[in-house]
């Protein structure tokens, strides 16, 4: 789920309950929840990282579990989800993910791979996928934020 600042609504896609993965967006507007019917859509999943890109403003989706887990792209622009092909970060689920408006790109933290917990730092400027490195120690499930007064992203 992101707050998308574009069009003043949460986006969610996805999740999962009683076996079954979804694959629908659906906004809120702060009063309604409404099921979205964009002409393409990432395949169904969960745990997957999710965030608003506010210079290119377009939601930016990446990775989860759908049966499989999943390493692909997604960008949502308020009426459809768009693939970007571009090779990125090997597969994974529950990434940390942030944008750092300062600098324009998406920062996408860990996650898990199978058994194993990740510790890679990727970016995302809305062309490329970068390798930044290993950061600190390898989690699944942590949380990034973006802190502007000081520049830095926070897990």
């Amino acid at each position: 789920m992101s707050f998308d600042e574009a069009r003043d609504v949460t986006v969610l896609f996805g999740g999962a309950g009683g076996g079954t993965y979804s694959q629908e967006t659906w906004t809120w507007n702060g009063a309604n929840w409404t099921l979205q019917s964009p002409p393409s859509s990432p395949s169904p999943r969960y745990q997957h990282g999710m965030v608003y890109d506010s210079e290119r403003q377009v939601v930016v989706l990446f990775g989860g579990h759908g049966g499989s887990t999943l390493g692909d792209t997604w960008e949502w622009n308020g009426t459809t989800w768009t693939a970007r092909p571009e090779a990125g970060p090997p597969a994974r689920l529950q990434p940390g993910i942030a944008y750092d408006s300062d600098r324009g790109v998406t920062v996408l933290f860990g996650g898990q791979s199978g058994p194993t917990m990740l510790n890679d730092t990727w970016e995302w400027d809305g062309n490329a996928w970068t390798n930044k490195g290993p950061g600190p120690g390898a989690r699944t499930g942590c949380a990034l934020a973006y802190d502007p007064d000081r520049a830095v992203t926070v897990m």
